[in-house]
């Protein structure tokens, strides 16, 4: 293996074969991280909510490290978070939570390059998605532009 793209896609595979759900694993080291958000997620006791955002996020990194998504549309959904009061600290916890959950679940064949390929695509999305939060996108009103 030779790219982010390659280490990334193993290790969801190899993450597949041993949970079939990895939400709420990353979303109890989250909550742990941030309680408060808790109550973003009102009544998700399906994890259907939580099981989509992060599918989402997963997709975004996958997507980036194949060359497909550029860094900077990370910024587009971190707007759309804004509303709901999510910071910087909590993204940053989230992705802490994304990989920590990976690394414990893969055990003993969590490999370092693993890691460097998940931190390096997350790197490239964080400055984009520090300056959505602080200065989000205006709303657009589509009936206005008729």
């Amino acid at each position: 293996m030779s790219s982010d793209s390659d280490w990334i896609q193993n290790t969801l595979e190899m993450a597949a074969e041993r949970v079939s759900d990895l939400s709420p694993m990353v979303y109890q080291r989250f909550f742990a991280a941030h309680p408060e958000a808790t109550e973003l997620f009102g009544n998700d006791e399906g994890n259907m909510i939580k099981g989509h955002m992060l599918n989402g996020i997963l997709f975004a990194i996958m997507e980036q490290a194949e060359g497909s998504r550029q860094p900077h549309s990370a910024s587009y959904w971190a707007s759309d978070h804004v509303a709901f009061g999510v910071s910087m600290p909590m993204v940053t916890s989230m992705f802490s939570a994304l990989i920590d959950s990976l690394a414990h679940c893969l055990g003993e064949d969590w490999h370092a390059l693993m890691a460097l390929a998940w931190r390096r695509q997350i790197d490239l999305m964080l400055p984009h998605i520090e300056g959505a939060l602080a200065s989000p996108r205006p709303i657009i009103n589509m009936s206005d532009s008729a």
